[in-house]
């Protein structure tokens, strides 16, 4: 019984001194959910709203103009797209696909950061900002929305953002 209760409390404080850390506990829940997103990446092209959306940067890509179909209630995530499809000259379709799904993987992944800036404003412990970003980044939806393609993961990223900012005791930090 002793011998498991040292072994409890070895673990204990690694565990203390990993959740002390933020930069070390990020790194690690951020990079195994990004491996564990890549490991869940579809095969399939697009489904749902993620074709026009590419369609759209291509075209804007294409024409150095936006095309006709435009409309500013639907543009900003196919021309913040449109800046990494620029970047990378692809081969083909299904090379832009992956691409377009890398890109909103890197972004849920990236929200781990203000998600954890905003827990540990709310929660005023780290334990419970470590559990809230944990629970947050391995939910099956918000895994299954970042693997599509589509808008929501840099939504998702903004708008928790936005809420630590808004949160901020900084009156500079509350106007950005």
């Amino acid at each position: 019984i002793t011998k498991t209760v040292h072994i409890l409390n070895k673990m204990d404080n690694r565990i203390s001194w990993i959740l002390e850390r933020p930069v070390i506990f990020l790194s690690l829940i951020g990079i195994t959910a990004l491996l564990f997103r890549l490991y869940f990446l579809p095969d399939l092209p697009f489904t749902q709203d993620a074709i026009a959306y590419f369609q759209f940067s291509n075209d804007l890509i294409i024409l150095q103009n936006f095309p006709n179909s435009f409309s500013y209630l639907e543009s900003g995530w196919p021309i913040f797209l449109s800046i990494f499809i620029s970047i990378f000259q692809l081969d083909n379709f299904i090379e832009y696909v992956y691409l377009q799904r890398l890109v909103t993987v890197i972004i849920s992944v990236f929200t781990i950061i203000p998600l954890y800036l905003l827990s540990k404003k709310i929660f005023d412990s780290k334990s419970l900002a470590c559990i809230s970003t944990i629970l947050f980044v391995f939910e099956p939806h918000i895994v299954n929305n970042s693997l599509q393609g589509l808008s929501e993961p840099l939504f998702i990223f903004l708008s928790t953002t936005t809420m630590y900012l808004f949160l901020s005791q900084n009156q500079k930090i509350i106007y950005i």
